[in-house]
């Protein structure tokens, strides 16, 4: 009777064969998921962190007040990007609205920055960004009252000696400290938000949204 064939070495073969197939696929399939990951990092992005500040200079006319705060502007693409644009709205109960004749953006000197603003990819940056809010007449006749060159921390002072904060809320004040320059300030009655939206324009034609919102952590220093 014939002997069958072994087949030890065919297998062996054939499982090599699946081994290196599935090897290649794995391969093929992390070549997409990394080239896919490499073009969303060409894309565009930019992120945003804020924080308000009162030490800008005050900027005011009778309807709005100028709120300052210190924004990071981060390239989180690996590409060049170049800000071309930048407008600031008063978004406050949906409502929005826009007042000319106020700066945007700032250095810490107080001089306006000039467009646009090129980022290299991973580069952050700090910036004063500006947002004219409308404000009651009672906040807008105080600001009216400050002398020439005031920052906004003066006014800040001199509302909250009259139980109101920069959009009219009233406010409870404790001051801590014999001069008064330091506070625990609470609300009173049903908080009103001032809501300011600032749109950046790349070059590329992309548009972000930052979103910087009053009362933020209140502070008087």
């Amino acid at each position: 009777m014939a002997r069958k064939p072994k087949t030890e070495g065919t297998d062996y073969f054939k499982w090599a064969a699946a081994a290196m197939s599935f090897v290649a696929l794995a391969i093929s399939g992390a070549s997409y998921y990394n080239s896919i990951q490499s073009d969303k990092r060409k894309d565009e992005s930019l992120g945003f962190t804020s924080n308000i500040t009162f030490q800008c200079p005050l900027e005011s006319d009778s309807m709005f007040l100028s709120l300052c705060w210190l924004v990071t502007i981060t390239n989180q693409s690996d590409s060049k990007t170049s800000i071309v644009l930048v407008q600031a709205f008063d978004n406050s109960d949906n409502k929005k609205s826009f007042a000319s004749g106020f700066s945007v953006i700032e250095d810490f000197n107080g001089a306006s920055v000039g467009l646009p603003l090129v980022l290299d990819g991973g580069e952050a940056h700090q910036y004063l960004i500006r947002v004219p809010i409308r404000v009651p007449e009672a906040v807008a006749a105080q600001a009216a009252k400050m002398p020439q060159g005031s920052p906004l921390k003066a006014l800040q002072h001199a509302l909250l000696g009259s139980n109101l904060d920069f959009v009219g809320n009233q406010v409870d004040v404790r001051f801590t400290d014999p001069q008064k320059q330091h506070a625990i300030v609470s609300w009173t009655h049903g908080m009103h938000m001032a809501v300011g939206n600032v749109h950046f324009m790349t070059g590329r034609g992309k548009l972000f949204l930052a979103t910087l919102v009053f009362p933020q952590l209140f502070h008087t220093d």
